[in-house]
């Protein structure tokens, strides 16, 4: 078992994970706010509109966390070497290539760009967590 990363790791890696997080975390806020400052009046079908229009964003963010938490546990580790890298308005797409059982796979991961993904380079060689279920799901283990 490959060590867990957490939460907030989660949050600050993945660009899924923090959209699903943001998402709600600044409709709440905003919808506080307006009510506070008496712009909006509080009632039951505004309060059930920003709960259904939230859950969407509820939903990816725990599929995300329960996805990345799975291959954590029960992935087995490779070396891999990362092939591309794109990065715009702080969030990215990092591609790689490996090795597993055998098979020659290819993964990718959707990421926000923070100091660890800066680092990374095209042609460097890092180690991903493979989810045995299905190879061609893997995250770069460092950047989690």
């Amino acid at each position: 078992m490959v060590k867990q990363p957490s939460l907030g790791k989660i949050i600050g890696t993945d660009g899924v994970a923090l959209i699903g997080f943001v998402g709600p975390v600044g409709i709440l806020v905003l919808y506080a706010l307006l009510v506070l400052t008496g712009e909006w009046q509080a009632d039951e079908e505004l309060t059930l509109f920003i709960v259904m229009f939230t859950l969407p964003f509820d939903l990816a963010f725990a599929w995300r966390i329960w996805v990345i938490n799975t291959i954590f546990q029960n992935g087995i580790e490779t070396p891999a070497v990362i092939e591309r890298i794109n990065t715009h308005n702080g969030q990215g797409w990092i591609a790689y290539r490996y090795t597993f059982q055998g098979r020659a796979c290819r993964s990718g991961a959707f990421v926000v760009v923070n100091k660890a993904v800066k680092a990374l380079s095209p042609g460097e060689q890092v180690i991903v967590v493979v989810d045995q279920n299905n190879p061609k799901r893997a995250l770069i283990r460092d950047l989690y």
